[in-house]
C-alpha cells in the first residue's frame, strides 16, 4: 500500500493506493496517530483495491 499525504488549508487529503489488510494496517495507523495539527482529514480511497476488517477498525 502507498500512503500519499497533501494539505490544504487547514485539511489533511490521505490518498492511499493499492491494498489496506492486515499487513498494511499498522503502517496507516503509525501514519495518522498524531495529526493533531488539522482540524479536517480526508481519506482518498479512489485508487484502494482492497480493504480488510483490520483496515476499517483502523480508519
Amino acid at each position: 500500500m502507498t500512503i500519499d499525504k497533501k494539505t490544504e488549508k487547514d485539511t489533511l487529503i490521505i490518498a492511499l493506493t493499492g491494498k489496506l489488510d492486515t499487513n498494511s494496517a499498522s503502517e496507516l495507523e503509525k501514519e495518522i496517530t498524531n495529526l493533531d495539527n488539522y482540524n479536517n482529514i480526508v481519506f482518498d480511497l479512489k485508487k484502494l483495491d482492497y480493504i480488510s476488517s483490520s483496515g476499517l477498525r483502523v480508519l
